[in-house]
């Protein structure tokens, strides 16, 4: 998910859940990741080696999340 993603969501639900607002994160904004760097890139129709660089971040940024939330139960 990438920050206009969750723009979107936002914009559609808004009526139906207004308190959307600091509930929808990125990936990587929940891990943590400064601002600039919020977005994991889609790999659609890229090659094989972007697809693969992409997968290898958002498996560390799984791991990330999975320490996280072991950390909090």
């Amino acid at each position: 998910m990438e920050k206009y993603h969750i723009i979107k969501v936002r914009k559609t639900f808004r009526k139906l859940k207004p308190d959307l607002k600091g509930k929808l994160f990125t990936l990587k904004q929940f891990n943590g990741a400064k601002r600039a760097n919020w977005n994991i890139p889609d790999p659609y129709k890229r090659d094989l080696e972007t697809y693969n660089s992409i997968l290898k971040e958002v498996e560390l940024n799984v791991i990330k999340l999975i320490d996280k939330l072991k950390g909090t139960i």
